[in-house]
């Protein structure tokens, strides 16, 4: 059961960093940047956060 709460647990940190992904994204496209700068500073924000992988 152990390995059951760790998984839910798991699927409902990725869904919280995808609110937060989204959250941001429509945050920047309000303040005036286009789809393509949002995403790209969405990402780094991600990477900052997360670490990017080398």
């Amino acid at each position: 059961m152990r390995d059951n709460n760790a998984l839910k647990d798991f699927i409902n940190s990725v869904g919280a960093l995808a609110e937060v992904a989204k959250i941001l994204n429509d945050s920047l496209k309000r303040q005036g940047f286009n789809d393509r700068e949002s995403l790209y500073l969405t990402s780094e924000f991600l990477k900052s956060t997360f670490g990017e992988r080398k």
